[in-house]
C-alpha cells in the first residue's frame, strides 16, 4: 500500500509509521496524518528524553 501522508517521523517510532498508516486507511480513516501528527511528537519526545519503545508504558505516559 502506497504511504498517503507527508509527515516525517523519526526517532523510535519511525519504523512503526508506514504499518501505522497503513492500518489506519485499512480501518476507514480519512485523515491518517493527524494521528502520525500524534506519533511524530511522541516519538521526538522519546528521542529527547533517551528512551524506547520498550519504554512506554502506563506510568511513563502518566507522568
Amino acid at each position: 500500500m502506497e504511504i498517503q501522508s507527508h509527515v516525517r517521523i523519526t526517532g523510535p517510532l519511525a519504523i512503526y509509521a508506514a504499518g501505522f498508516e497503513q492500518d489506519l486507511i485499512r480501518q476507514g480513516y480519512k485523515r491518517p496524518s493527524d494521528h502520525l501528527h500524534l506519533i511524530a511528537q511522541l516519538s521526538l519526545w522519546l528521542s529527547v528524553k533517551k528512551l524506547g519503545v520498550d519504554d512506554v508504558d502506563e506510568t511513563l505516559l502518566a507522568d
